[in-house]
């Protein structure tokens, strides 16, 4: 079982936070940016769509199925999220 920690940058624009391959029985957690509330969801997530982890807090998010991603995106302006996956 991999663990990997890494940083990715996030903006206006729907960012990859799940590295390729991170499905099938992987789970990725995630930290919003200080500041800046950060939205989850599939490749087409937006601020007004996605669900929502406020500023410093943290979400834990399964993905069982083997082309399971999780993207990210803030309403305005850049960050940077903390990522932890864990899995296959």
């Amino acid at each position: 079982m991999a663990v990997v920690a890494a940083q990715v940058a996030v903006s206006t624009t729907a960012a990859l936070l799940s590295a390729d391959g991170d499905g099938g029985g992987a789970s990725v957690l995630v930290q919003a940016p200080a500041g800046a509330i950060l939205y989850v969801g599939g490749s087409a997530v937006t601020s007004a769509a996605g669900f929502p982890i406020p500023a410093g807090q943290t979400l834990s998010v399964d993905l069982p199925g083997v082309n399971d991603q999780l993207f990210g995106i803030l309403a305005s302006g850049t960050g940077t999220a903390s990522v932890l996956r864990v899995g296959a």
